[in-house]
């Protein structure tokens, strides 16, 4: 049981982190540039608006026009030439909160994902233990019941009881 804990504490971590990085994001990053939240509900590409617009000499590999129609784009260069300003706020602490923010909705999903797997495979393995477990059990009552209805079939034997033969036959009516 200490995997399974362990599992779902891990699913459960991944889970609380997904839905409260994004409010961060979003509550540090809208001060910065207003207008932006509410123009992207998705929080990974909130993330990458806003790294590309107060940090954009680390996100140089995505443009705006990748993931977003020609008019948002449009907006988008707007909210980021306006934004001078808000890069020169940027100290490396908020540096570093945008990045790992970025990291962290990139990573997550994908270890909430594993982790949902490795306990499904956990459950299925220990359901096949216990049917195996209850299957034995099963078995050896059969066997010992066998036995204890052949010892008492062979009544007459010197063996024998009467125990054996109340044991081994229902109670006649």
């Amino acid at each position: 049981m200490h995997l399974f804990a362990m599992l779902v504490l891990c699913i459960d971590r991944c889970h609380v982190m997904l839905c409260r990085v994004p409010k961060d994001l979003r509550k540090a990053c809208d001060k910065l540039v207003p207008g932006i939240g509410e123009m992207i509900e998705d929080n990974m590409l909130y993330a990458k608006v806003m790294a590309k617009i107060l940090t954009p000499k680390l996100v140089k590999d995505w443009e705006f026009s990748m993931s977003f129609p020609p008019d948002m784009v449009l907006k988008l260069q707007k909210a980021d030439a306006a934004a001078d300003d808000a890069c020169k706020q940027i100290d490396y602490k908020m540096f570093r909160f945008i990045h790992c923010s970025l990291a962290d909705l990139e990573r997550l999903p994908g270890l909430k994902t594993m982790w949902v797997r490795k306990l499904k495979a956990y459950a299925d393995r220990w359901s096949r233990q216990q049917e195996l477990q209850i299957t034995g059990k099963r078995c050896h009552t059969d066997v010992v019941g066998a036995d204890e209805t052949s010892r008492g079939a062979d009544e007459d034997s010197p063996g024998a009881s009467s125990e054996g033969y109340k044991k081994a036959r229902p109670a006649e009516v």
